[in-house]
């Protein structure tokens, strides 16, 4: 048996969303360096976020922060949030049995020549989720899903 208290608890949903904010900087910086071939650690950072970002989910509803049917609708409006509830349950359970949008998506790499038009001209490598019938580039993803947060909690007036 536990204390009753615990560090992890303190901060409320807003510890929650500082580490997502954590785990995104660090996702962000991923997406900006160029290195040969990828690394474990790498993968493990975006996977961490995209666990994070949506379990952000739990902590507004389990701290009471905002009522259920408000975070049903805010997912059900945004497929990038359904896109990353998919990619954590997957990442952490290996199979989906309920995915909001594919349980079969594809997280994967590809070379992109230095003379292909991109948001990253100095990097050659593309990472990319293949959910449903969209490609999405990871780093873009995590940007998309970071800001439809932001916004959502400064809607419900949680964040000024």
């Amino acid at each position: 048996m536990g204390l009753g208290v615990s560090v992890h608890k303190t901060g409320g949903w807003r510890s929650q969303y500082d580490r997502v904010k954590r785990w995104h900087s660090l996702v962000q910086h991923i997406g900006k360096q160029q290195k040969e071939g990828d690394t474990e650690q790498e993968h493990d950072f975006v996977y961490a976020f995209f666990q994070n970002c949506y379990h952000l989910r739990d902590w507004l509803q389990n701290s009471q922060a905002v009522a259920q049917s408000k975070l049903e609708d805010f997912f059900r409006q945004h497929e990038p949030m359904r896109v990353c509830q998919d990619v954590c349950n997957g990442t952490k359970h290996w199979r989906l049995d309920r995915a909001k949008v594919d349980a079969h998506f594809s997280i994967g790499r590809e070379y992109v020549p230095a003379n292909w038009p991109s948001d990253r001209p100095q990097l050659n490598a593309s990472w990319f989720i293949i959910c449903g019938s969209t490609k999405y580039d990871v780093f873009q993803l995590a940007d998309t899903c970071m800001s439809l947060w932001d916004s959502f909690l400064r809607d419900e007036g949680l964040l000024k």
